[in-house]
């Protein structure tokens, strides 16, 4: 799962998985004499019952949020060429 958080730093995203579903989250205010700004956004996958949540990583580099959730061993597609006898 790749997000572009362009101006987002790494503390402001939070990231968690609750009973099978893995939330990415940013709220943000900011405050000045003038202006209130409010900045978030929240999206939620299901994950399959076989995904290891221990095995979830995450990167920020350059404005980009990369998750990488594992495919679980049974959900990994299999390849074979059949010989023709």
């Amino acid at each position: 799962v790749v997000f572009a958080v362009p101006g987002v730093k790494k503390d402001e995203v939070e990231i968690k998985v609750d009973d099978r579903i893995l939330t990415v989250s940013y709220n943000n205010k900011k405050e000045d004499d003038r202006f209130s700004f409010v900045s978030s956004f929240s999206r939620s996958w299901n994950l399959d019952r076989d995904v290891d949540v221990s095995k979830i990583a995450a990167k920020h580099e350059d404005g980009i949020l990369n998750i990488t959730v594992p495919k679980p061993e049974s959900k990994k597609r299999i390849t074979r060429v059949i010989d023709i006898s």
